[in-house]
C-alpha cells in the first residue's frame, strides 16, 4: 500500500486494522498511551485536530484521550495504538498479548502501510 498519510482512505485503513491481531487489555490502563502519529483520516474518525500526533494532555507526554477509566476512544483508536502489545518490539508492560504475536516482518509490513 504505501499511502501518504493524507491520502489514506477510511476502508485502506480498515484493511490494515484488520490484520493487526486483538486481544484484550486491562480495564483502565493507559500504558501504551502517548504522542503517536495519526492520519488525517484517523484524525476525523476521532475528532481531533489534524496534527499528525494524537493531542497531548496537559502538555505532559501522555494522550488526551486517555482516562481514569482508560482509553475514550478505543473502537477508533489509531494504528499505532492497535499495534501497541501485539509485537516483541511493542510489548506490553502488563504482559499482555494476542494469541499470535505479529512477528517484525508483519509489524514492519503493516506499519508500511502508512508512510509516516
Amino acid at each position: 500500500m504505501g499511502t501518504n498519510m493524507s491520502e489514506i482512505t477510511l476502508q485502506e485503513l480498515k484493511e490494515l486494522y484488520a490484520k493487526i491481531p486483538e486481544f484484550e487489555c486491562i480495564p483502565g490502563c493507559t500504558e501504551c498511551c502517548g504522542p503517536i502519529p495519526v492520519s488525517d483520516v484517523e484524525c476525523a474518525e476521532i475528532g481531533c485536530k489534524n496534527t499528525h500526533l494524537l493531542p497531548l494532555k496537559y502538555g505532559k507526554f501522555d494522550c488526551a484521550y486517555s482516562t481514569e477509566k482508560g482509553c475514550a476512544i478505543y473502537e477508533k483508536r489509531p494504528l499505532m495504538c492497535r499495534l501497541f502489545g501485539t509485537t516483541q518490539d511493542l510489548a506490553c508492560p502488563k504482559g499482555r498479548q494476542p494469541k499470535k504475536m505479529l512477528s517484525e516482518t508483519e509489524a514492519l509490513e503493516i506499519m508500511s502501510g502508512l508512510e509516516v
